[in-house]
């Protein structure tokens, strides 16, 4: 595999990661769609793994370069594990959505746009690498951000529900498990960010 080759599986698995997040997000915006979509997330998770595979196998064979290939080996171990997580909010969304209230994906929009948001800046910041590394600062800067606004709207959301007289116990459970899924799968997509943000010091 060259390097060229090896830069198009980056940003192959980059885009798998930004497709799960707007099904993800779509989701948690109409949960209805979230067994239309569930399959599709799945489905990409699985491609991910595979190029996951082609890269180890590559990277295992690497003897010239063995910092920049530990470093890239790590990253598409994070990318991977961001849709590992994505899925598993699919599948926890999927779970519980029944026992949710109504307007929860209405309640739920701005987080759901700050999860499509994330995957697509992570997206554009492996690409973005390739050519500048300081560019790409700028954009894990702007998923540092975002991250804490995702703290931040989801303590809201779940202090609304909790407020709310008109949810039960059951809605608030099932609805609070959605958000503390959604929560895991950005604190992994920043923990893949800050994979780009030291790569990014290492080599400039």
């Amino acid at each position: 595999m060259n390097r060229e080759e090896q830069k198009q599986k980056f940003i192959e698995i980059s885009n798998l990661v930004r497709e799960v997040g707007i099904l993800y997000g779509n989701s948690l915006k109409d949960p209805s769609k979230t067994f239309e979509n569930l399959p599709a997330i799945l489905e990409k998770e699985d491609l991910a793994d595979s190029i996951q595979d082609e890269l180890d196998d590559h990277f295992r064979t690497q003897r010239n370069i063995p910092y920049l290939a530990l470093d890239r080996a790590k990253l598409v171990r994070r990318l991977d594990d961001t849709l590992d997580e994505l899925a598993l909010a699919g599948r926890t969304l999927n779970a519980f959505s029944s026992n949710i209230p109504d307007n929860f994906g209405e309640k739920a929009t701005s987080l759901a746009d700050l999860v499509i948001s994330i995957t697509s800046l992570l997206a554009e910041a492996v690409e973005t690498i390739y050519t500048s590394f300081s560019d790409a600062l700028v954009i894990c800067e702007k998923i540092e951000n975002s991250k804490d606004k995702v703290v931040e709207v989801s303590f809201e959301l779940e202090k609304d529900m909790m407020n709310n007289e008109n949810s039960d116990w059951k809605q608030f459970i099932s609805a609070s498990r959605i958000i503390s899924r959604t929560v895991s799968s950005v604190s992994v997509l920043k923990a893949a960010s800050e994979v780009l943000v030291l790569m990014s010091y290492k080599y400039e």
